[in-house]
């Protein structure tokens, strides 16, 4: 009906000096019936102004809430809260506005983020001349700070994590239900204190948090060291440990849930209880990563590397290697010297060996152990 009305206006615009009669023919319309449009759309408008935006906007916040019911449950669903009564047609007309303004929104902040984009590769580009990258010669000379996004037990939680870069030892880990700078002061403040040092520098990436001029307090005497915008790579050897660090606050998190399921049962019902629980997985794994990391890294455990003696560690180190690798060339000869010895692959002990664990465990033990080799963890995050 309205466009209709809308096409007769057009057409009067468009001839004005034709008659009236010979443009509503051009429609297919009569005076008279278009004098009943023109009523009817009288009184349309006329209900429509009767409708307050405090009930237009209730509707339109309770479509964008729940996008997938018809217009028929929303209008009944409306009336049962007492917060708008209209008809379904009126509650259609306000989906289908919804439905064009929000895809012309999304496509003009796409066009704007890109612009945007655009600009930052500038500005990238230009920073990235002028930054320059140093790495840790030296324990306690370079901390890095970063936030991780984590799923534990269903629930998206995130977790603040300190490392220092040369001797790769994560110092402090917190957990929260959102990335902010009081996250990232505090983890400051553990790290600062459960290891009695700070660093020299810091290096962090350009998230809000660390943009802060409460963050910025927080550094004191640490020299404030960001990287490039949009420059991961630049903090990439945290950013590396952070999948190993997930990875095993995962399996540990569902070895102890097939040992003590009454944790995570109660974990799964309050939010709170479950940061507590991803705060003790956290810790527990702090200890196992440091020493797996430091390990490939130095060959020696992380304290060693710290207090100085990662060279008589691993001259004891070698020394023990080569007594094993004595020990091995001698049993060769011994059993090339002897025809009738038949020594056992390594394949074979290998399998005589698992079988014997394996034979102990229980079931569930067995299918968290697979889940956990594949780095499958649907089970512990459903």
């Amino acid at each position: 009906m309205k466009d209709l009305i809308k096409l007769v206006e057009r057409h009067a615009a468009t001839y004005p000096h034709r008659k009236q009669v010979d443009r509503l023919r051009q429609v297919e319309l009569t005076p008279s019936t278009y004098s009943k449009l023109k009523q009817q759309n009288r009184v349309r408008v006329v209900r429509e102004s009767s409708i307050t935006e405090e009930e237009v906007k209730e509707v339109a916040g309770f479509l964008i809430e729940n996008p997938d019911l018809g217009a028929e449950r929303a209008r009944l669903t409306l009336i049962d809260q007492e917060k708008a009564c209209m008809s379904t047609a009126t509650i259609n007309e306000i989906k289908g506005e919804l439905k064009q303004m929000t895809a012309q929104t999304y496509k003009c902040r796409k066009e704007e983020e890109k612009e945007l984009e655009a600009q930052l590769s500038k500005d990238l580009a230009a920073r990235q001349k002028n930054y320059h990258h140093q790495k840790a010669k030296r324990p306690d000379e370079i901390w890095a700070i970063d936030f991780v996004n984590i799923e534990f037990l269903g629930m998206a939680l995130v977790l603040c994590v300190i490392y220092d870069e040369y001797s790769q030892k994560y110092l402090a880990i917190e957990a929260g239900d959102s990335a902010d700078h009081e996250m990232a002061a505090a983890t400051l403040k553990k790290a600062r204190a459960e290891n009695g040092r700070e660093p020299q520098y810091l290096r962090r990436d350009n998230g809000k948090p660390f943009m802060t001029k409460a963050f910025q307090r927080e550094l004191v005497s640490i020299k404030d060291y960001p990287i490039p915008p949009h420059s991961p790579w630049y903090n990439g050897s945290l950013e590396s440990c952070n999948t190993s660090l997930k990875a095993a606050i995962k399996t540990l998190g569902m070895q102890k849930k097939a040992k003590h399921p009454e944790w995570f049962t109660e974990a799964r019902k309050d939010r709170l209880v479950a940061l507590k629980t991803l705060e003790k997985m956290a810790g527990l794994s702090q200890i196992r990563i440091n020493e797996i990391i430091a390990r490939t890294k130095h060959g020696v455990p992380p304290e060693i590397v710290y207090n100085g003696k990662e060279l008589e560690a691993k001259k004891r180190r070698d020394a023990f290697c080569e007594e094993k690798r004595a020990a091995r060339t001698k049993r060769m000869a011994e059993f090339r010297a002897d025809p009738k010895a038949k020594p056992s692959t390594l394949k074979q002990k290998s399998i005589r060996t698992i079988r014997g664990l394996l034979k102990g465990m229980t079931t569930d033990a067995l299918f968290v152990l697979d889940e956990a080799l594949n780095y499958r963890f649907r089970v512990f995050e459903a």
